[in-house]
C-alpha cells in the first residue's frame, strides 16, 4: 500500500464511513427506505458564523461537523460501567470531533479533528429550566454534555470563526453495532495495553474479527496508552480506517445479506440535524465520490500542553492547551482566506502517533 493512501485510511472518520455506505446504497434503490431511519435534531446555530449571502442559500453547503457521543446507554438496556468504582456514568459528552471541509466542485478535502479536553471558550447558553450561564472557559466535549449539538455547533462556529452547514453524530451503542454487522475488523496491536476502565486488554500482535463489547473497549482505552486522550483520538483514527477497509471490500459491498445489515445498523445510529433530508444525503454523497485521496488534507489542531492542568467549577482537571498563534492560520485557511497553516515548530506539535496507529503500517493482516 502506498504512503498517502495509507496515510489516508488511517484518518477516515465514522461520519465519511457512513456517507459512503448511504452512497453504496443507491445501488441498490435504498435511498428512502434508510432516510427514514435517521434521527433528526434541531440545530438552530448551524451557519450562525456566515457572512450575509445575497441569492438563494446553497444546497447542501461545504462545512459538515461530526461528533462521536460517549453516552453510556446501549439499546440492550444496559449501560457502561467503570470496573473500578462500579458506578454508571450518566449524560453523554463528544468523545469526537471532526469539522471537514468539502468545497463545492472540488476534489479536494480537509479534515480537522478537535482534541474533545481542549480548553475553550464555551459561549453562553440558558438550559431546558430557563437557567442563564454566561461564556466561560472549559473543556470542548463540556459544550455537548451541558447543551448538546447546538452549543457544540456554537462553541466550534466561535472558535474557528467557521460556519457549520450541517451536524452528523454517531454514539456508542451505534458504533458497536455497525461494528457487528460488518462481522468484526481486525487490529494490529504494537503494544500490549491494559485499561481497568475501558476494559481494553489486548496484547501485542494481530487479533481478528474484533467486535461488540472489545471493539467498544479499545476505541474507549484512554489510561492504557502513554498519550492519553490525544492517543486515543489517534487509536479511533485507526480503527475507524479498519472499518472503512471492511465496508469497502467486495465481502462486504458484494454480499446484499451483509450490506443491508450495515446500512440498517448505520442508519439506526446517526443523528443528523433537522435540514440534513434525503436530498443533502445525495448531494453529499455525490461530493464524497468525486474526492481524490490524494488531495485530503488530516489536520489536527496544534497544541502547546497536552497536559495542561486548570481549575474547571472548583476542580483540578486535566486540559489540552491549543496554539492560538497557529490555530488562526489553519482556520483562515479553511475559510478561504489568504495564508497557508505554518508548519509546526519544533516541540509543539501533537504528540505522535501511539503504537497501535504506527503498527498499523508494517502489520500483515
Amino acid at each position: 500500500m502506498s504512503a498517502p493512501r495509507h496515510r489516508l485510511l488511517r484518518r477516515v472518520v465514522l461520519g465519511l464511513v457512513g456517507l459512503l455506505v448511504l452512497l453504496a446504497a443507491a445501488a441498490y434503490g435504498g435511498y428512502r427506505h434508510y432516510d427514514a431511519k435517521v434521527t433528526r435534531v434541531a440545530v438552530p446555530s448551524l451557519g450562525r458564523s456566515a457572512p450575509a449571502v445575497i441569492g438563494p442559500p446553497a444546497p447542501i453547503g461545504d462545512y459538515f461537523l461530526l461528533a462521536g457521543s460517549d453516552t453510556r446507554a446501549l439499546s440492550d438496556g444496559a449501560s457502561f460501567q467503570s470496573t473500578v468504582a462500579g458506578d454508571v456514568v450518566t449524560g453523554q459528552r463528544a468523545d469526537t470531533v471532526i469539522l471537514v471541509h468539502l468545497p463545492p466542485g472540488s476534489a479536494k478535502a480537509t479534515v480537522l479533528s478537535f482534541p474533545r479536553d481542549a480548553y475553550v471558550t464555551i459561549p453562553a447558553y440558558r438550559d431546558a429550566a430557563g437557567v442563564s450561564t454566561p461564556a466561560h472557559r472549559a473543556k470542548l466535549n463540556e459544550a455537548f454534555a451541558v447543551g448538546g449539538p447546538d452549543l457544540l455547533v456554537r462553541t466550534i462556529e466561535e472558535l474557528t470563526g467557521l460556519p457549520v452547514d450541517h451536524y452528523l453524530q454517531v454514539d456508542f451503542d451505534g458504533f458497536r453495532r455497525i461494528v457487528d454487522a460488518l462481522g468484526g475488523v481486525t487490529l494490529c496491536i504494537g503494544t500490549s495495553r491494559s485499561d481497568k476502565d475501558s476494559g481494553d486488554h489486548l496484547t501485542a500482535g494481530t487479533h481478528r474479527d474484533v467486535k461488540g463489547d472489545a471493539a467498544l473497549a479499545f476505541v474507549r482505552d484512554r489510561k492504557g496508552l502513554a498519550a492519553g486522550d490525544v492517543g486515543r483520538m489517534k487509536d479511533q483514527e485507526y480503527f475507524l480506517a479498519q472499518v472503512m477497509k471492511k465496508v469497502l471490500s467486495a465481502g462486504t459491498l458484494a454480499n446484499p445479506l451483509r450490506l443491508n445489515a450495515l446500512l440498517s445498523a448505520v442508519t439506526d445510529a446517526l443523528t443528523v440535524d433537522s435540514g440534513f433530508g434525503l436530498r443533502q444525503f445525495r448531494l453529499l454523497g455525490t461530493r464524497l465520490s468525486r474526492l481524490d485521496p490524494a488531495h485530503v488534507d488530516f489536520l489536527t489542531l496544534p497544541i502547546t500542553d497536552d497536559n495542561a492542568s486548570r481549575v474547571l467549577h472548583g476542580q483540578r482537571q486535566s486540559v489540552v492547551l491549543l496554539d492560538a498563534s497557529r490555530t488562526a492560520p489553519v482556520f483562515a485557511a479553511l475559510a478561504g482566506r489568504p495564508g497557508p497553516p505554518a508548519p509546526a515548530p519544533a516541540g509543539t506539535a501533537p504528540p505522535s502517533p501511539t503504537a497501535t496507529t504506527a503498527a498499523a503500517a508494517t502489520c500483515a493482516v
